[in-house]
Order: C-alpha cells, then structure tokens, then sequence
C-alpha cells in the first residue's frame, strides 16, 4: 500500500471539493479563505516539505512550490482580516487606516483569484489537480519502516537547526517577521508532521514525572483538539513522540502566536500610516505606538519576550526529549 501516497489524496480530495464549492460564487478566492482552505494547502505544503527530504526531492519541491503559493496568498488575506477585525472597533484608530487595511485584502483577494485560474486550480483549463496526481503516481514511495527511520533523522535535524535560530544567551532577536516569525513557522512543522502524516506519528508516554514540562501543561493546551494525533489505522510501524514534551512544544508555538500577533498589528498599523502620510517606517512606527497609547519600547519589549522564552525552553532540552524511537504494530 502506498501510504504517502494515501496522504496527499486525503488532503487533494478535500481542496478539491472546495475548489468545486468556490467555482459556483462570484468570488473563489474569498470563498476559500471563509471556508479554511489555507488548513489543506498547508498540510499539503508540510507534506511535500517533508517528503522532499525522504525521497525524489525536485519532484516533492516543484509540489511545495505550488501548494505554498496558495497558502500564502489565503495567509496574506487572513492576515489583513486579523488585523482588521483586531483594529475595527477601537475609536482611537483613524478610518483611513482601516480602510487601507480592507483595501489590502481586496488586493490579496483578486490577487488570489488571479493566481487559481492561471495556474490552472480554476477555470476552463483547471487541470493542475490531476497533474498533481500524475506526479504522486510516479513516486517512489518507501517502505513504512524506512518512512519512519527518515522521518525521525529528518526531526533531529529540524530540532538542531531550531536550536540554532535562537540567540545564544547575552544576545537577542531582532527581527519580529525574519526570526520570531520564521522559528516559529520551524516549530509548527514539528507539530503540523503528525497531522498531515495521517497517523504515522502516535504518543508515547513514558510516565517518568518532570517538574519541566509542568508549566507548559496548560488546560487549553492539554485539551486542545489539534493536539489529538490521527488514528494509525493499518500501518505496520509508528514514530513515537513524547506527550508532554510535544504539548509544551505547542504552549510554545502558542505563546510565541500572540507575541508575533502583537507585532504584527504595530506593523500593519504602521505599514498604512507609512503608505497614506508617505512618512518613514520608524517615524510611523513611533506614531502608531503613540496612538495606541503604547511605548515606542514596545516592539523591542515583544522582542525581549521572545527571546527569553525560547532561550529557557533551548535551556530545558525539551526538543531534545521528545522523540522517543518507534514501535512495531499487528497489521
């Protein structure tokens, strides 16, 4: 049985449908962001991200190319809606910049509903699915067992470079979206694996009590449904991952969601206030703080927290303890 193959077709299936649900609005694109199609897309992404480390590289690359593409663009429309909603009803913000906020979606809107017919997900000549499926057929899909070997030297891997992404103490990050943006993009992967691999990746919980992970095990993270692993089904052999260890993985990606979120408002506000008063992206900045009755420290502080979260959890070895081998299963 093809199991990666099942994979990519499980998430395939559901962009397809959606695809056919958008095609009978007036408007695709944003149909597909109020339905989450970006979910599928970045599974996909993750998927074909990982693959490309297991086997034939160029052609799981090309895949990732194409399913980023989309996810990226649903990403920048959630992005001007986040901030948008997060701004509409605080008086002290000016309409123009609210307006510029809705503009930009708009923008990203038609931009999408552009990028779906002339690369083929839309229109008369919508093949690119089933070009996607010629490509996955010609595969060459692993064994289960030598999927699992590969899966987990390619999570040392990612850990290690994580590791590397955080300032060494003494030192801090700098940049909100080149790297508390970006490591936590690394994280996530680490967390979207089991999701998008259908039940190859399955708990192990060893039992052994460390006081580490205590403050990590929040109610929300412990009861969070993306924290449930998909069933294994008929696999013949799981990666295991340490529970506790993989939810204060996620208490981490969590925290570091709303440090980025917070960031990320000042630099929307600031964007429109730089483009409507053609003014510099630091002379904006300070007006934004200010007219949220913020610091103009602020972003530094966000910064700060940032790196001092992930330096302790660098410090805890709580990556280095959450993978814990694999197990063989009855068929």
């Amino acid at each position: 049985m093809q199991y990666g193959y099942n994979r990519f077709e499980y998430y395939l299936n559901k962009i397809s449908s959606l695809l056919t649900e958008a095609a009978g609005t007036l408007n695709p694109a944003f149909y597909l962001a109020q339905h989450d199609a970006r979910t599928p897309f970045f599974m996909l992404e993750g998927l074909s991200r990982l693959y490309s480390n297991l086997h034939n590289e160029k052609k799981f690359e090309k895949l990732k190319v194409r399913f980023k593409q989309i996810e990226d663009a649903l990403g920048a429309i959630d992005y001007y809606d986040h901030v948008y909603l997060n701004v509409s009803a605080d008086s002290r913000v000016p309409e123009e910049v609210k307006e510029y906020l809705q503009a930009q979606s708009r923008e990203k809107i038609q931009s999408l509903n552009e990028i779906l017919v002339e690369e083929g997900w839309m229109g008369e000549e919508a093949r690119r699915i089933s070009k996607i499926h010629e490509k996955l057929s010609s595969a060459e899909w692993l064994s289960p067992e030598t999927e699992v070997e590969k899966v987990e030297a390619l999570y040392h891997k990612e850990i290690a470079k994580i590791h590397a992404q955080i300032p060494e103490a003494g030192n801090f990050f700098t940049e909100i979206e080149l790297q508390v943006h970006e490591l936590r993009r690394d994280l996530r992967w680490l967390s979207i694996y089991p999701q998008c691999l259908r039940g190859m990746i399955q708990y192990h919980q060893n039992g052994i009590a460390d006081p580490l992970t205590d403050k990590y095990l929040e109610q929300d993270i412990v009861n969070s449904p993306y924290n449930i692993f998909p069933d294994a089904g008929n696999l013949p052999v799981v990666m295991l991952l340490e529970q506790k260890y993989f939810f204060a993985l996620s208490w981490l990606i969590s925290r570091l969601g709303r440090i980025k979120d917070d960031g990320l408002r000042l630099m929307a506000v600031s964007e429109a206030f730089q483009h409507l008063e053609k003014i510099t992206a630091e002379n904006a900045l300070e007006k934004t703080c200010a007219l949220l009755g913020k610091h103009k420290s602020l972003p530094d502080q966000i910064l700060l927290e940032a790196t001092l979260i992930c330096q302790t959890f660098k410090s805890e070895k709580i990556l280095e303890k959450l993978l814990a081998g694999k197990a063989m299963r009855n068929k």
